[in-house]
Protein backbone atom coordinates (compact mmCIF):
# COMPACT_ATOMS: atom_id res chain seq x y z
CA UNK A 1 0.00 0.00 0.00
CA UNK A 2 1.33 3.35 -0.69
CA UNK A 3 0.75 5.71 1.83
CA UNK A 4 0.29 9.73 1.13
CA UNK A 5 -3.35 10.32 0.59
CA UNK A 6 -4.03 13.68 1.70
CA UNK A 7 -7.43 15.14 2.79
CA UNK A 8 -8.94 18.26 3.42
CA UNK A 9 -12.55 18.83 4.92
CA UNK A 10 -13.53 22.26 5.11
CA UNK A 11 -10.35 23.94 5.92
CA UNK A 12 -10.94 27.31 6.73
CA UNK A 13 -8.74 30.36 8.20
CA UNK A 14 -9.33 33.59 9.37
CA UNK A 15 -8.05 36.57 11.06
CA UNK A 16 -10.07 38.71 12.83
CA UNK A 17 -12.52 39.79 9.89
CA UNK A 18 -10.59 38.40 7.25
CA UNK A 19 -11.08 35.26 5.63
CA UNK A 20 -7.72 33.84 3.89
CA UNK A 21 -8.59 30.50 3.51
CA UNK A 22 -12.60 29.29 2.78
CA UNK A 23 -13.97 25.84 3.28
CA UNK A 24 -11.39 24.17 1.13
CA UNK A 25 -12.33 20.59 0.60
CA UNK A 26 -9.56 18.17 -1.42
CA UNK A 27 -8.33 14.75 -1.85
CA UNK A 28 -5.19 14.44 -2.95
CA UNK A 29 -4.43 10.79 -4.04
CA UNK A 30 -1.12 9.17 -2.59
CA UNK A 31 2.12 9.66 -4.35
CA UNK A 32 0.26 12.36 -7.02
CA UNK A 33 1.89 15.15 -7.62
CA UNK A 34 -0.52 17.87 -7.21
CA UNK A 35 -0.14 21.61 -7.66
CA UNK A 36 -1.92 24.38 -5.34
CA UNK A 37 -1.99 27.44 -7.90
CA UNK A 38 -2.83 31.37 -7.57
CA UNK A 39 -1.93 34.63 -7.48
CA UNK A 40 -0.19 36.34 -4.30
CA UNK A 41 -2.66 36.83 -1.69
CA UNK A 42 -5.79 34.14 -2.36
CA UNK A 43 -4.41 31.74 0.37
CA UNK A 44 -2.15 28.83 -0.66
CA UNK A 45 0.74 29.24 1.18
CA UNK A 46 -1.94 29.47 4.49
CA UNK A 47 -3.21 26.37 3.12
CA UNK A 48 0.07 24.60 3.09
CA UNK A 49 1.18 25.84 6.46
CA UNK A 50 -2.19 24.21 8.21
CA UNK A 51 -1.18 20.80 6.14
CA UNK A 52 2.47 21.01 7.76
CA UNK A 53 1.29 22.19 10.89
CA UNK A 54 2.51 25.59 11.23
CA UNK A 55 -0.69 27.24 11.43
CA UNK A 56 -3.75 26.36 13.21
CA UNK A 57 -7.08 26.32 11.16
CA UNK A 58 -9.88 28.36 12.44
CA UNK A 59 -11.95 25.56 11.64
CA UNK A 60 -12.18 21.74 9.39
CA UNK A 61 -9.79 19.29 9.26
CA UNK A 62 -6.30 17.65 7.68
CA UNK A 63 -6.16 14.21 7.12
CA UNK A 64 -3.08 11.59 6.42
CA UNK A 65 -3.66 8.41 5.37
CA UNK A 66 -7.27 8.70 7.27
CA UNK A 67 -5.54 9.73 10.48
CA UNK A 68 -6.74 13.03 11.77
CA UNK A 69 -3.20 15.34 11.97
CA UNK A 70 -4.88 18.53 12.72
CA UNK A 71 -4.01 19.29 16.65
CA UNK A 72 -0.89 17.09 16.23
CA UNK A 73 2.86 19.31 15.31
CA UNK A 74 4.53 19.12 12.57
CA UNK A 75 7.35 16.72 14.14
CA UNK A 76 4.15 14.29 14.51
CA UNK A 77 3.04 14.31 11.33
CA UNK A 78 4.37 12.28 8.13
CA UNK A 79 4.91 15.75 6.14
CA UNK A 80 8.22 17.63 5.61
CA UNK A 81 8.52 21.10 3.40
CA UNK A 82 10.66 22.45 1.21
CA UNK A 83 10.71 26.33 1.88
CA UNK A 84 10.90 29.39 -0.96
CA UNK A 85 14.12 30.30 1.01
CA UNK A 86 15.61 26.72 1.45
CA UNK A 87 16.67 27.96 5.36
CA UNK A 88 19.64 25.97 4.86
CA UNK A 89 22.06 26.08 7.59
CA UNK A 90 24.83 28.18 6.07
CA UNK A 91 27.68 26.97 8.76
CA UNK A 92 27.44 23.05 7.90
CA UNK A 93 28.20 20.93 4.26
CA UNK A 94 25.56 19.62 2.34
CA UNK A 95 26.66 16.27 3.96
CA UNK A 96 25.69 17.54 7.58
CA UNK A 97 22.61 19.81 6.15
CA UNK A 98 21.09 16.84 4.71
CA UNK A 99 21.94 14.70 7.77
CA UNK A 100 20.15 17.06 10.50
CA UNK A 101 17.00 15.52 10.53
CA UNK A 102 18.44 12.36 11.09
CA UNK A 103 20.66 13.50 13.77
CA UNK A 104 17.94 14.54 15.90
CA UNK A 105 16.10 12.05 15.30
CA UNK A 106 18.50 9.99 16.57
CA UNK A 107 19.49 7.96 13.35
CA UNK A 108 23.06 5.87 14.49
CA UNK A 109 26.49 7.45 12.20
CA UNK A 110 26.35 4.19 9.43
CA UNK A 111 22.52 4.54 8.81
CA UNK A 112 23.08 7.93 8.33
CA UNK A 113 25.59 7.99 5.99
CA UNK A 114 24.16 5.81 4.04
CA UNK A 115 21.01 7.22 3.76
CA UNK A 116 22.65 10.68 3.26
CA UNK A 117 24.82 9.19 0.09
CA UNK A 118 21.53 7.87 -1.12
CA UNK A 119 19.78 10.87 -1.49
CA UNK A 120 22.65 12.62 -2.81
CA UNK A 121 22.97 10.86 -5.25
CA UNK A 122 19.45 10.82 -6.08
CA UNK A 123 19.44 14.70 -6.69
CA UNK A 124 23.03 14.88 -7.89
CA UNK A 125 25.14 16.39 -5.56
CA UNK A 126 27.59 13.50 -4.39
CA UNK A 127 30.70 15.15 -5.70
CA UNK A 128 29.20 18.46 -3.84
CA UNK A 129 28.71 17.03 -0.19
CA UNK A 130 31.67 19.01 1.48
CA UNK A 131 30.70 22.55 0.33
CA UNK A 132 28.50 25.02 2.12
CA UNK A 133 25.74 26.55 0.77
CA UNK A 134 27.35 29.79 0.09
CA UNK A 135 29.95 28.41 -2.42
CA UNK A 136 26.79 26.36 -4.24
CA UNK A 137 24.20 28.16 -7.15
CA UNK A 138 20.63 28.34 -6.25
CA UNK A 139 19.72 25.53 -8.26
CA UNK A 140 22.10 23.22 -5.85
CA UNK A 141 21.15 25.03 -2.67
CA UNK A 142 17.18 23.92 -3.99
CA UNK A 143 18.33 20.30 -4.37
CA UNK A 144 19.94 20.09 -0.65
CA UNK A 145 16.81 21.41 0.43
CA UNK A 146 14.94 18.60 -0.85
CA UNK A 147 17.43 16.07 -0.16
CA UNK A 148 17.07 17.16 3.52
CA UNK A 149 13.06 16.72 3.12
CA UNK A 150 12.82 13.25 1.38
CA UNK A 151 15.85 11.97 3.56
CA UNK A 152 12.97 11.53 6.39
CA UNK A 153 10.92 9.95 3.90
CA UNK A 154 7.77 11.72 4.68
CA UNK A 155 4.06 10.32 3.57
CA UNK A 156 3.80 14.25 2.19
CA UNK A 157 6.07 16.48 0.64
CA UNK A 158 5.01 20.07 0.65
CA UNK A 159 6.75 22.72 -1.54
CA UNK A 160 6.23 26.34 -1.19
CA UNK A 161 6.88 27.92 -4.19
CA UNK A 162 10.85 26.24 -4.04
CA UNK A 163 11.94 27.96 -7.94
CA UNK A 164 10.52 31.27 -7.44
CA UNK A 165 14.02 32.55 -6.62
CA UNK A 166 15.49 31.19 -9.66
CA UNK A 167 15.85 32.35 -13.16
CA UNK A 168 13.78 31.24 -16.19
CA UNK A 169 16.05 28.60 -17.76
CA UNK A 170 16.98 27.06 -13.97
CA UNK A 171 13.54 27.13 -13.40
CA UNK A 172 12.61 24.88 -16.40
CA UNK A 173 15.85 22.26 -15.47
CA UNK A 174 14.81 21.67 -12.21
CA UNK A 175 10.97 21.50 -13.22
CA UNK A 176 12.09 18.21 -15.42
CA UNK A 177 14.08 17.33 -12.66
CA UNK A 178 11.63 17.58 -9.87
CA UNK A 179 9.22 15.69 -11.96
CA UNK A 180 11.78 13.22 -12.78
CA UNK A 181 12.13 12.83 -9.02
CA UNK A 182 9.07 12.65 -7.97
CA UNK A 183 8.88 9.41 -10.43
CA UNK A 184 11.32 8.15 -8.71
CA UNK A 185 10.32 8.50 -5.11
CA UNK A 186 6.82 7.95 -5.54
CA UNK A 187 6.06 10.24 -2.65
CA UNK A 188 3.10 12.51 -2.48
CA UNK A 189 3.92 16.09 -3.85
CA UNK A 190 2.14 19.56 -2.71
CA UNK A 191 3.48 22.36 -4.77
CA UNK A 192 2.45 25.81 -4.43
CA UNK A 193 2.73 28.15 -7.26
CA UNK A 194 2.04 31.57 -8.88
CA UNK A 195 3.46 30.29 -12.25
CA UNK A 196 0.24 28.95 -14.85
CA UNK A 197 3.32 27.21 -17.05
CA UNK A 198 4.72 25.66 -14.06
CA UNK A 199 1.94 23.96 -12.62
CA UNK A 200 0.59 22.41 -15.67
CA UNK A 201 4.16 21.34 -17.06
CA UNK A 202 4.47 19.62 -13.60
CA UNK A 203 1.16 18.58 -12.10
CA UNK A 204 -0.83 15.32 -12.72
CA UNK A 205 -3.97 17.80 -11.09
CA UNK A 206 -4.20 21.23 -9.88
CA UNK A 207 -6.48 23.35 -7.57
CA UNK A 208 -7.20 27.22 -8.26
CA UNK A 209 -7.31 29.29 -5.62
CA UNK A 210 -8.75 32.69 -5.43
CA UNK A 211 -9.75 34.86 -2.76
CA UNK A 212 -9.48 31.67 -0.47
CA UNK A 213 -12.33 29.46 -2.12
CA UNK A 214 -11.24 26.74 -4.76
CA UNK A 215 -12.06 27.70 -7.96
CA UNK A 216 -11.71 24.36 -10.00
CA UNK A 217 -9.78 21.20 -9.33
CA UNK A 218 -8.78 18.90 -12.21
CA UNK A 219 -5.88 18.23 -14.55
CA UNK A 220 -3.81 20.31 -16.53
CA UNK A 221 -5.78 20.20 -19.60
CA UNK A 222 -9.35 19.97 -17.71
CA UNK A 223 -8.10 23.76 -16.23
CA UNK A 224 -6.57 25.43 -19.18
CA UNK A 225 -9.09 23.82 -21.87
CA UNK A 226 -12.13 23.68 -19.95
CA UNK A 227 -12.32 26.78 -17.17
CA UNK A 228 -15.26 26.20 -14.62
CA UNK A 229 -15.20 30.21 -13.83
CA UNK A 230 -14.56 33.61 -15.45
CA UNK A 231 -11.20 33.83 -12.82
CA UNK A 232 -10.16 30.46 -14.23
CA UNK A 233 -10.17 31.19 -17.82
CA UNK A 234 -8.34 34.85 -17.16
CA UNK A 235 -5.83 33.47 -14.81
CA UNK A 236 -4.97 30.10 -17.42
CA UNK A 237 -3.34 32.07 -19.76
CA UNK A 238 -4.83 34.35 -22.31
CA UNK A 239 -8.80 33.41 -23.23
CA UNK A 240 -11.02 35.66 -25.88
CA UNK A 241 -14.30 35.81 -24.02
CA UNK A 242 -17.61 35.87 -25.83
CA UNK A 243 -21.06 36.90 -25.04
CA UNK A 244 -23.60 35.17 -27.15
CA UNK A 245 -27.05 34.47 -27.02
CA UNK A 246 -28.39 30.74 -26.21
CA UNK A 247 -31.74 29.40 -27.42
CA UNK A 248 -33.08 25.61 -27.55
CA UNK A 249 -32.70 23.49 -30.88
CA UNK A 250 -34.37 20.31 -31.00
CA UNK A 251 -33.11 18.06 -28.30
CA UNK A 252 -30.26 20.75 -27.67
CA UNK A 253 -28.95 23.95 -27.99
CA UNK A 254 -27.09 26.48 -29.81
CA UNK A 255 -25.21 29.70 -29.13
CA UNK A 256 -25.84 32.76 -31.32
CA UNK A 257 -22.89 34.70 -32.25
CA UNK A 258 -22.89 37.64 -34.75
CA UNK A 259 -24.29 36.03 -38.24
CA UNK A 260 -23.18 32.44 -36.72
CA UNK A 261 -24.72 29.72 -35.03
CA UNK A 262 -22.53 26.91 -33.41
CA UNK A 263 -24.14 23.72 -32.03
CA UNK A 264 -23.00 23.24 -28.54
CA UNK A 265 -22.62 20.15 -26.55
CA UNK A 266 -22.04 21.94 -23.06
CA UNK A 267 -25.10 21.28 -20.67
CA UNK A 268 -27.46 23.97 -22.06
CA UNK A 269 -27.50 27.17 -19.50
CA UNK A 270 -30.83 29.12 -19.38
CA UNK A 271 -31.91 30.98 -22.55
CA UNK A 272 -30.57 34.34 -23.08
CA UNK A 273 -27.29 35.69 -22.99
CA UNK A 274 -24.09 33.54 -21.95
CA UNK A 275 -20.66 34.02 -21.73
CA UNK A 276 -18.47 31.99 -24.19
CA UNK A 277 -14.39 31.55 -23.47
CA UNK A 278 -11.97 30.42 -26.53
CA UNK A 279 -8.35 30.20 -26.63
CA UNK A 280 -6.28 31.99 -28.82
CA UNK A 281 -4.86 28.70 -30.33
CA UNK A 282 -8.26 27.65 -31.24
CA UNK A 283 -8.74 30.59 -33.50
CA UNK A 284 -8.18 30.29 -37.15
CA UNK A 285 -7.40 32.99 -39.44
CA UNK A 286 -7.75 33.07 -42.97
CA UNK A 287 -8.23 35.77 -45.85
CA UNK A 288 -10.98 38.17 -46.03
CA UNK A 289 -14.33 36.68 -47.41
CA UNK A 290 -13.15 33.23 -46.42
CA UNK A 291 -16.66 32.80 -44.34
CA UNK A 292 -15.67 33.05 -41.21
CA UNK A 293 -17.68 33.67 -38.28
CA UNK A 294 -16.38 37.05 -37.65
CA UNK A 295 -14.42 39.19 -39.51
CA UNK A 296 -11.93 41.97 -38.60
CA UNK A 297 -8.25 43.84 -39.39
CA UNK A 298 -5.20 43.11 -37.74
CA UNK A 299 -4.19 45.75 -35.37
CA UNK A 300 -0.53 43.94 -33.94
CA UNK A 301 1.59 41.02 -34.76
CA UNK A 302 3.94 39.12 -32.35
CA UNK A 303 6.54 36.94 -33.08
CA UNK A 304 6.77 34.18 -30.48
CA UNK A 305 9.06 31.21 -31.98
CA UNK A 306 6.88 28.58 -32.14
CA UNK A 307 3.82 30.87 -32.96
CA UNK A 308 2.64 34.21 -34.16
CA UNK A 309 0.47 36.12 -32.41
CA UNK A 310 -2.27 38.33 -33.88
CA UNK A 311 -4.51 40.71 -32.47
CA UNK A 312 -7.65 41.36 -34.75
CA UNK A 313 -10.22 44.84 -34.46
CA UNK A 314 -13.53 43.19 -35.06
CA UNK A 315 -14.81 46.66 -34.95
CA UNK A 316 -13.92 50.09 -32.81
CA UNK A 317 -14.52 48.03 -29.81
CA UNK A 318 -13.78 44.78 -29.39
CA UNK A 319 -10.96 42.99 -30.07
CA UNK A 320 -9.55 39.17 -30.74
CA UNK A 321 -6.27 37.23 -29.64
CA UNK A 322 -5.42 34.48 -32.36
CA UNK A 323 -2.15 32.21 -32.12
CA UNK A 324 -1.41 30.98 -35.21
CA UNK A 325 1.92 28.14 -35.71
CA UNK A 326 4.76 29.30 -37.08
CA UNK A 327 5.64 26.06 -39.47
CA UNK A 328 5.92 27.59 -42.76
CA UNK A 329 2.65 26.28 -43.77
CA UNK A 330 0.42 29.07 -42.28
CA UNK A 331 0.90 32.57 -44.45
CA UNK A 332 2.36 35.28 -42.03
CA UNK A 333 0.02 38.13 -41.62
CA UNK A 334 0.56 41.63 -41.60
CA UNK A 335 -0.83 45.22 -39.65
CA UNK A 336 -3.60 46.21 -41.24
CA UNK A 337 -4.81 43.09 -43.24
CA UNK A 338 -8.20 42.34 -43.25
CA UNK A 339 -9.09 38.55 -42.12
CA UNK A 340 -11.76 36.22 -41.70
CA UNK A 341 -11.74 34.82 -38.19
CA UNK A 342 -13.50 30.79 -37.73
CA UNK A 343 -14.48 29.46 -34.76
CA UNK A 344 -15.69 25.72 -34.06
CA UNK A 345 -18.18 25.12 -31.68
CA UNK A 346 -15.89 22.13 -29.68
CA UNK A 347 -13.77 25.01 -29.00
CA UNK A 348 -16.13 27.05 -27.30
CA UNK A 349 -16.78 26.48 -23.64
CA UNK A 350 -19.56 28.23 -21.66
CA UNK A 351 -17.79 29.56 -18.62
CA UNK A 352 -19.37 29.34 -14.87
CA UNK A 353 -23.21 29.99 -14.52
CA UNK A 354 -23.22 32.19 -17.48
CA UNK A 355 -26.38 33.10 -18.10
CA UNK A 356 -26.16 37.01 -17.68
CA UNK A 357 -29.07 38.81 -17.18
CA UNK A 358 -28.11 42.17 -16.75
CA UNK A 359 -26.70 41.87 -20.23
CA UNK A 360 -28.75 42.84 -23.01
CA UNK A 361 -29.61 39.81 -26.03
CA UNK A 362 -28.99 42.95 -28.57
CA UNK A 363 -25.82 43.01 -27.64
CA UNK A 364 -24.49 39.70 -27.57
CA UNK A 365 -22.12 39.79 -30.32
CA UNK A 366 -19.66 42.07 -28.26
CA UNK A 367 -16.49 40.25 -27.34
CA UNK A 368 -14.88 41.80 -24.56
CA UNK A 369 -11.54 40.51 -24.46
CA UNK A 370 -9.99 40.02 -20.90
Amino acid sequence: MVNGELVLKGLTKTYGDQTVVDQFNLRVEAGEFFSILGPSGCGKSTTLKMVGGFVAPTSGRVFIDGKDVTDLPPNRRSVNTVFQNYALFPYLTVQQNVAFGLRRAGVDKRERNRRVDEVLELVQLTSFSQRKPAELSGGQQQRVALARALILRPDVLLLDEPLSALDAKMRRQLQRELKALHREVGTTFVYITHDQEEAMTMSDRIAVLQNGRVEQVDVPSGVYERPQTLFVAQFMGISNMLLATARPAGAGWVAHLGNAEFAMTDSPPAQGTIQLSIRPERLRIQDEGSGGALSGSIIDVSYLGGAMHYTIAVNPDVTLHAAVPNDGVHPLRSIGESVGVHLASEDLRVVGDSHLADVSVEHADAIPVL
